[in-house]
């Protein structure tokens, strides 16, 4: 059976490495594979596609592929257009941040009626953010099926030029609120402190741009980087930050607590609905609260034993998400999603599918 894997970019985003992770895991099981992209634009992914020996197609030939899986809700224009063609999985990772995103493309609604099967990676996506746009749908067609991380190594980065040091992975985003990082390191007025941003570098406040310029020494944007290498950062830090307002399983957070780093992040509703807990295993604030942030970090820097309870709590957090129960669950998802006999023509879609 060849498998058409419909990314949004080729960037290193959570979002599509977990797309590529899912393309290891099909090759394994030797389905033929091939990857477009809604933007083109070249990207680190690209080359890793390349390497798995994974062509890159345009224009696609829906005559040519047995099964769609399309990533993000970027990638709803190729549902529409090829689930009444060919059995169509659409997995949807955008928190309710996403819902502006359908907001500005209303026409991207019709694909919740097309897609055979709709994934989300929570429970509260599925059931609070985006119900409105599925309610008709059989409730066995929209699943959820959590992510699971697979241990990777990590590559060695650079040592620390300071005492501590304090790292976010994700797209440098308003949404993703990095700002908020460079804000509270500058309120606590600490010069023993180096930030480490590495992700695309997309936005970031006035305010927070002008602290980075002003002591390149301790905030450095990394910009996009070899997964490898990512988590080699990640490995190297002190207290891992993540204080976006708006997330559906990040990624990064669960490679964190797989190094048994302590973390930080926002009090966001799907991250307790995932087990996060503050003073458990995290410490959690308001979202956008960069005093509470500040304090949040100082603690964790001045209480070394608070610090190592709160990583071996986020270790053991992140082993509940096993790679081994993703890999079945969405190779059971992609077995049921195709008639019996094999016939990948789209056959029963529509909205009440």
């Amino acid at each position: 059976m060849h498998i058409l894997l419909v990314n949004h970019e080729f960037s290193m985003s959570g979002v599509a490495m977990m797309l590529l992770d899912l393309g290891d895991i099909l090759r394994e099981q030797g389905f033929e594979l091939s990857v477009a992209a809604i933007n083109r634009q070249d990207g680190p992914l690209r080359a890793e596609y390349a390497k798995r020996g994974i062509a890159e197609v345009f224009p696609i030939d829906p005559g040519a592929v047995d099964l769609v899986i399309a990533n993000t809700l970027s990638a709803a224009p190729a549902v529409i257009a090829l689930a009444p063609l060919r059995r169509t999985i659409w997995w949807i990772h955008e928190s309710e941040v996403g819902l502006s995103l359908l907001l500005q493309a209303p026409e991207w609604q019709e694909a919740f009626d097309n897609a055979h099967r709709i994934v989300f990676p929570s429970q509260r996506m599925r059931d609070h953010a985006y119900r409105s746009f599925h309610y008709k749908r059989r409730p066995e067609n929209v699943v959820v099926v959590p992510n699971g991380l697979r241990p990777t190594a990590p590559e060695p980065v650079e040592e620390k030029n300071l005492p501590w040091r304090i790292v976010c992975v994700g797209t440098v985003h308003a949404v993703k609120r990095q700002s908020d990082i460079v804000t509270a390191l500058h309120r606590l007025g600490r010069r023993d402190i180096e930030f480490i941003a590495v992700g695309m570098d997309f936005s970031m406040s006035d305010e927070a741009r002008a602290i980075v310029d002003a002591a390149p020494e301790r905030y450095r944007l990394l910009g996009q980087r070899p997964n490898a290498e990512t988590l080699g950062w990640i490995a190297s830090a002190d207290v891992v930050v993540q204080p976006s307002e708006g997330e559906s399983h990040a990624l990064s957070l669960g490679e964190a607590a797989l190094l048994a780093k302590p973390l930080v992040m926002s009090d966001l509703a799907v991250f307790t609905e995932q087990g996060w807990r503050h003073g458990h295993n995290c410490l959690m604030q308001p979202i956008g609260n960069a005093a509470m942030l500040a304090t949040n970090i100082a603690y964790m820097l001045d209480h070394e034993d608070e610090r190592r309870r709160l990583a071996r709590a986020s270790y053991r957090m992140a082993r509940t998400y096993r790679h081994d129960v993703f890999r079945n669950r969405m190779l059971e998802l992609i077995a049921g999603v195709m008639p019996a006999g094999g016939d990948a023509r789209a056959g029963g879609g529509g909205a009440l599918s």
